[in-house]
């Protein structure tokens, strides 16, 4: 099992480069590039690495004592959960093509989310018993914004027409971008590179701590949902591994061979397992001390393992997850406050407000 990394330790990796080993690998095309563009910043922007590293000390405070508070409401019986809401809004970049995601395919992915974050997707029964114990509910909901920067009524779709729709990056985000401690932003596109290499992907996301002008996800459309256009081996569940990486999770193998994720109860991975869904215990890995008796978790949204795979989010993952919520960095803390959620009308019991109709060329909300 491997240990959390002090935020000493972890600026020292960051000065060493300590994913070199990951970076000389060939990134595989449309799969995860947010390793990509987390290396990118941490070279090229010096207070993302700062950032980091400040809240790789926070969230190693803070785990234990969520670990312990989760446990502690457990034992209490009726005890109620802590949830967490996070408001979102969907940019969809379009040439009035397929990429045009109907309101019902970005329907279909909040409500995808919000089964396997809360674990309560059917496929739970997959988890291997091993394993079952440390599956983890992570308390966070998404729920698409009713109410707009400026507070109009919205149905959490933002709809532009642009050849940017194309191999989009970063360039697609100061066209259409919503305070991004307010909205989860999340851009879809016809086709998406990695704004670190240039590589095309299926979708990456910002890491906690950089610019909040460019924070948010970006993905293919493919991607997106379960209905409509999506990839019928993923699920859309690339959308997870992405949230996950904004939520300041790393790949499960940690970017390296027999690498760290900074998670207590991941067993170590020796790489990933990109386009596979194997059965339990899936080999003895060759990680040393390293390894664990109870095999690799293939199903964890951070793996490459096919979308019909991944099934588990651990309890130390969720730990981490919240840690980036209850931080300030980059205003993750802010979205679920509670006079947030009422500004962007996400807050528990609210009733949206019913929107006029608006004309809409080539309209795919119908």
């Amino acid at each position: 099992m491997k240990k959390l990394i002090s935020a000493v330790f972890f600026m020292a990796a960051v000065l060493s480069g300590v994913n070199s080993g990951f970076a000389q690998q060939t990134q595989p095309a449309l799969e995860c590039g947010s390793t990509e563009y987390y290396n990118d910043m941490l070279h090229n922007d010096p207070e993302f690495a700062v950032n980091q590293a400040l809240l790789e000390q926070f969230t190693e405070d803070y785990t234990g004592s969520y670990i312990e508070e989760r446990k502690s409401r457990s034992e209490q019986r009726g005890a109620s959960s802590a949830v967490r809401i996070i408001p979102v809004v969907f940019h969809v970049f379009h040439n009035f093509g397929p990429e045009n995601i109907s309101k019902a395919q970005i329907l279909s992915s909040i409500e995808m989310l919000n089964e396997h974050f809360r674990k309560l997707h059917a496929d739970t029964v997959d988890v291997p018993a091993v394993f079952k114990p440390i599956a983890a509910d992570s308390e966070i909901e998404f729920r698409l914004a009713t109410l707009d920067p400026n507070g109009n009524c919205t149905d959490g779709i933002v709809r532009v027409v642009s050849p940017l729709t194309y191999n989009a990056s970063n360039n697609i985000k100061a066209v259409s971008y919503w305070p991004s401690n307010k909205y989860l932003n999340i851009w879809v596109a016809n086709t998406v590179v990695s704004a670190g290499s240039g590589n095309v992907v299926a979708g990456y996301s910002q890491f906690p701590g950089g610019n909040p002008l460019t924070d948010g996800i970006v993905m293919d459309y493919q991607y997106v949902g379960t209905t409509g256009t999506v990839n019928s081996g993923n699920l859309g569940r690339t959308v997870i591994h992405e949230i996950g990486h904004w939520f300041n999770l790393r790949h499960i193998w940690g970017d390296a061979n027999c690498g760290n994720d900074f998670v207590s109860d991941t067993p170590t991975h020796e790489w990933h397992h990109l386009g596979q869904c194997p059965s339990h215990p899936f080999h003895v890995n060759q990680c040393g001390a390293g390894s664990s008796p109870d095999g690799e978790m293939t199903g964890n949204y951070m793996d490459y393992s096919t979308g019909v795979c991944r099934n588990i989010f651990s309890m130390g993952q969720a730990a981490r997850m919240n840690a980036a919520l209850a931080s300030s960095t980059s205003g993750r803390n802010n979205l679920w406050d509670p006079a947030n959620l009422v500004a962007t009308g996400t807050a528990p019991g609210t009733s949206p407000v019913p929107c006029a109709p608006t004309a809409a060329f080539n309209d795919q909300d119908k």
